[in-house]
């Protein structure tokens, strides 16, 4: 619920959007992107000029982290201040629609992530924190890191390598599962070729981008599942 009205978040990962990428982006169906990267006020303005929101990628920001990010701070200290100081700037603007918080960390981290979730919690509770994992059984574990999780299963074309694309809706069931049904769920379809994240990959025999019927049929298979977003 968002403003009092239904809202189903539907979007994608990003970088920064420049006004040409906003564009061309508002000619999908939609209505919010989480870029990976925290947002200045000034970039909040035009995404919600352009009727759009915004998540912003927060998890850098937890103390210690130490995975596919590094973090900038080094105690919670730190890194509370931190939060504190940027929720006081874009904690109340129009565009804002949840924190980024977790992004396929190992376990050992759920101690430092819990801490700042419950500051969230404290200092901004109109606005949700999103957890993505691709480990279906970890997601009991994450409970005190998130109110809302999501699974992330790329299953075409992975080192040239294309798992049954059913993952979807079991990776979905499990998550369910693993926060005893009581949590949204916004999932993140495969919408990109392995072969721009591994560029040795590229153009290797099974390496390609997800076709338009698998892109829907994984979609539908996470809303089937219990998606919310």
């Amino acid at each position: 619920i968002l403003d009092g009205r239904p809202f189903f978040p539907l979007g994608c990962f990003s970088g920064r959007l420049s006004a040409e990428d906003i564009a061309q982006y508002k000619k999908g169906p939609f209505n919010f992107f989480m870029p990976y990267n925290t947002v200045a006020k000034e970039e909040m303005d035009r995404y919600h000029d352009a009727g759009l929101m915004v998540v912003p990628c927060v998890m850098h920001k937890v103390h210690g982290l130490r995975y596919s990010v590094t973090s900038v701070h080094k105690t919670e200290a730190e890194s509370h201040a931190w939060f504190r100081k940027y929720v006081s700037e874009v904690g109340r603007h129009p565009a804002l629609l949840a924190w980024f918080l977790v992004d396929e960390v190992p376990l050992a981290f759920v101690p430092n992530i819990a801490g700042v979730n419950d500051l969230l919690e404290d200092i901004d509770p109109d606005h949700p924190t999103w957890a993505v994992t691709d480990k279906p059984h970890h997601v009991r574990a994450l409970l005190p890191c998130f109110d809302v999780v999501g699974m992330d299963p790329y299953p075409i074309g992975n080192r040239g390598r294309s798992m049954d694309v059913s993952v979807c809706s079991g990776w979905a069931h499990m998550a369910k599962e693993g926060m005893f049904g009581l949590r949204p769920m916004w999932h993140v379809p495969q919408a990109f070729n392995w072969g721009w994240y591994r560029k040795e990959d590229l153009g290797k025999d099974g390496v390609r981008m997800p076709t338009r019927q698998e892109i829907a049929n994984m979609s539908w298979q996470g809303i089937a599942g219990g998606a919310n977003g």
